[in-house]
């Protein structure tokens, strides 16, 4: 028992557990664990995207960190044990937090049971320590250890493995071995977690392959793999799904549409992953499972009645999940992860079955008509099951129209859509299925459902409402169970039994007058208008020493247009907004997301460009390591903060205009400090031409085509400037901001300077320039003053106003 690390903590708390017999269990699980993982790397199972070999060196890690553990629980039974006093109960502690988040990732609802009784200095309570030992052995499953693996310590606290062959899920008794089933949702409780830390990648490859339940996963059930043949039991559900999703991968159109919502990239086809999850595996990939499960049971009724029986088990068991309990109610906090737990989540709120928010009564039919339908198999009466499990299909529609009914209402009446547009893009991407009679060919409903323009309107909402009550006969839903309109969309406190009712067709919209564009502070461009120079008259006799480049690098204006002028949450101007940004688009080869990523800075000594990576160096937005691939390998997040900027309003907000003010003040306005600090560095060292370049370059960058005088229908700094100088009445007589007339004279300043360019006189041209860039902070400050004025009466400036503070805190 030597040494200090986790091995030898291992081999001390053996001996407490009988384990004295040589080298403890589970160091000797760990290290043939480790043997298998370098056989398989040595044997190329890592080599050319193997994802079995992957998946292979994934489990056998889950192995590992399972047999780790085994020490920490030892140790906590056999303080938890012995009478705690002060030095015992401060060890009791300590293990107690060493085990706590990976108990509460397997089921939330022991939070109370280790944090606030062992934990929480203020709620200390070791008087059922005992009880919690118990708990804890109950979780040995979800922790990947046994029994067996902890042993028996030597003051007679025992164990023993459950037996899983009966499993009662929410009030249903299972005669079969389905745990592995039921604790699929606690890889789903994990993903969640892993999800709200913002780690995608592990919340995908627990989807993938799978954690907590013994060769199912989530990925597994999203793709019927348990079924030979999809080609029978085709039942009425899930040819609405396939029929829909035809064209979206089909018969794993549910696997495809997830495994999309967990990329990260600037222009996510779903938006905030860990919203739409969550919700999405319990409205779609578990009921449609589950539902499946139930007719292959019916299909095995008369030749293999132990099949059939184990089938509707297995059914049963994604349905409920095994976070859920043993009673009716369910998980009294309900922290369940499958459908089970939407009714306790939505039906209160339309007052509906018998207004039993624990035990609503979707979830008491679905128990009552599950046992019926194992009863039914039993019995042999086939011909009855089927039409038990058609009963059972109806009532799986009901807490999903609920989920659809509440977060499109919410996103017309609350500002706050972060989680309700997600959300209710999930339940439409459940329900439109069911819809179909209502979607005519120009998809009139569906554009309603998921558009995500920040202006979805109560119109837009009452629609989905109404088609869903129109719907309510044909789904063989009972309008008892879906409540009442509490939330006052239609008609407050009427029952849906009466609004379905009075409901003969769906409501043809009125034709919608045409309104005038919306005015924006981003100028919305004439989709005709191309220009192709500066405008001389702002130059105030200027002169470049090569026009034909300065006007290629000014149509970088005609970039951020374009882009600005597209709407997100079309497909194909969200792609053509992805290729400007990426590949550009008027003044090729220079493009907007290579600005933001300022490949050329790492080559230079650029001390703005420093202070701001300094600034953001802890921000958690700029934490990691960038993954494009940049002139510089080791090129962290904070390095392309520019890029990183964007790419955040984008995913997050997705609000094309924030995006394009900040290409504005973050990527265009340090693209045009860098090339004037390049400039003095040319200046510098002597080279004329180099630093008159640099000036060229800069004022071109910040005036742009597409500009006149005294305006604001241009696209860059100048432009912006303008806009800032109308908010504070800092223009000159003519209109022209002063800031903008100050900063063109200090560029015809520094190029008549730059011609005397050397070692010895560079300062006097370095002063001038910098009296560029700091000139430009005007407009920035200017800003910044208003955003903070508007954001007390607008919280929806509150993204501009963080933006704006970026630009300005270094």
């Amino acid at each position: 028992t030597r040494g200090t690390m986790l091995y030898n903590l291992a081999e001390r708390s053996a001996l407490n557990f009988g384990q004295d017999f040589g080298e403890a269990p589970v160091n000797f699980k760990i290290i043939k664990s480790m043997n298998v993982m370098r056989s398989i790397i040595n044997e190329g199972g890592c080599i050319d995207d193997n994802e079995e070999g992957y998946k292979s060196i994934y489990l056998e890690m889950n192995k590992i960190i399972g047999q780790m553990i085994v020490p920490i629980v030892q140790n906590y039974i056999h303080y938890a044990s012995k009478d705690v006093g002060d030095i015992n109960g401060k060890a009791l502690e300590l293990y107690s937090v060493a085990i706590f988040p990976q108990i509460v990732s397997c089921d939330n609802s022991y939070h109370e049971s280790f944090y606030s009784r062992l934990i929480d200095l203020s709620n200390k309570d070791y008087t059922e320590l005992e009880g919690s030992i118990l708990q804890m052995q109950e979780m040995y499953n979800c922790l990947g250890i046994s029994c067996d693996d902890v042993g028996v310590h030597f003051g007679g606290i025992m164990c023993e493995d459950h037996d899983f062959r009966r499993v009662k899920l929410a009030g249903y008794q299972s005669e079969s071995y389905v745990q592995n089933y039921a604790d699929f949702d606690r890889d789903v409780n994990q993903i969640n977690l892993l999800l709200r830390e913002g780690n995608s990648e592990s919340a995908f490859e627990l989807y993938k392959f799978g954690r907590n339940s013994a060769n199912i996963t989530v990925r597994s059930l999203a793709m019927h793999s348990d079924f030979d043949d999809l080609s029978t039991n085709r039942h009425r559900l899930y040819m609405m799904y396939e029929r829909y999703y035809a064209n979206e991968g089909g018969t794993n159109f549910a696997d495809e549409l997830i495994s999309n919502s967990f990329k990260s990239e600037p222009f996510q086809t779903i938006p905030r992953a860990k919203y739409f999850v969550p919700i999405y595996i319990k409205a779609v990939i578990a009921p449609q499972y589950a539902i499946r499960s139930l007719f292959h049971a019916h299909a095995k009724c008369e030749s293999d009645m132990d099949g059939a029986l184990r089938a509707w088990d297995q059914g049963v068991a994604v349905l409920v999940g095994s976070i859920e309990g043993n009673e009716i109610t369910g998980n009294m906090n309900n922290y369940g992860q499958s459908w089970f737990s939407l009714s306790k989540q939505y039906c209160h709120l339309f007052d509906c079955g018998d207004g039993d928010a624990e035990a609503p009564s979707v979830n008491v039919k679905m128990i009552d008509h599950l046992a019926e339908g194992r009863h039914l198999i039993n019995l042999k009466n086939c011909n009855a099951v089927v039409n038990k499990v058609e009963l059972i299909e109806s009532l799986l529609v009901t807490p999903l129209l609920q989920g659809a009914l509440y977060h499109t209402y919410q996103r017309a009446v609350s500002q706050q859509q972060e989680e309700n547009f997600p959300s209710a893009f999930a339940f439409g991407k459940a329900i439109m299925p069911f819809l179909q009679v209502n979607i005519r060919e120009d998809n009139y409903l569906e554009n309603r459902f998921f558009e995500d323009d920040g202006e979805f309107e109560a119109t837009a909402a009452t629609d989905i409402w109404l088609a869903i009550m129109l719907s309510l006969d044909d789904l063989g839903v009972d309008c008892k169970d879906l409540g009442s309109d509490k939330l006052g969309l239609l008609q407050k406190d009427a029952s849906f039994c009466d609004l379905s009712a009075n409901m003969t067709h769906f409501p043809t919209p009125a034709p919608q007058p045409t309104v005038a564009p919306k005015q924006t502070d981003f100028p919305t461009p004439s989709p005709t208008r191309i220009d192709i120079e500066l405008d001389i008259e702002i130059l105030q006799g200027y002169s470049f020493n090569d026009l034909d480049a300065a006007n290629n690098q000014a149509r970088i204006a005609l970039d951020v247009r374009d882009f600005s002028a597209q709407r997100l949450h079309v497909l194909s101007e969200k792609e053509e907004a992805e290729d400007i940004y990426n590949n550009g688009k008027y003044a090729k080869p220079l493009n907007l997301k290579k600005f933001g990523q300022h490949d050329e800075i790492f080559k230079s000594e650029d001390p703005i460009y420093n202070f701001y990576r300094d600034a953001f160096r802890n921000d958690p937005l700029f934490e990691g390591v960038t993954s494009d691939n940049l002139d510089s390998p080791q090129a962290t997040l904070v390095d392309t903060y520019a890029h990183v900027v964007v790419a955040d309003s984008l995913a997050n907000s997705k609000d094309i205009e924030l995006a394009s003010e900040s290409i504005l003040v973050m990527t265009i306005y340090m693209k045009i400090v860098h090339t004037l600090s390049n400039a003095i560095d040319a200046c510098k060292n002597s080279s004329v031409n180099g630093a008159q370049d640099g000036i060229d370059s800069a004022l071109a960058y910040y005036i742009g085509v597409g500009q006149t005088k005294a305006d604001t229908n241009g696209y860059l700094f100048y432009s912006f400037a303008q806009r800032a100088a109308s908010i504070f009445g800092t223009q000159n007589g003519n209109g022209e901001a002063k800031v903008n007339n100050d900063i063109i004279g200090f560029f015809i300043d520094a190029k008549s300077l730059s011609d005397s360019c050397s070692a010895d006189n560079y300062l006097t041209f370095r002063t001038k320039v910098e009296d560029i860039t700091r000139a430009m902070n005007v407009p920035l400050v200017q800003y910044l003053y208003h955003l903070l004025e508007e954001a007390e009466y607008d919280t929806k400036e509150s993204n501009y106003l963080i933006l704006f503070g970026l630009a300005v805190l270094p």
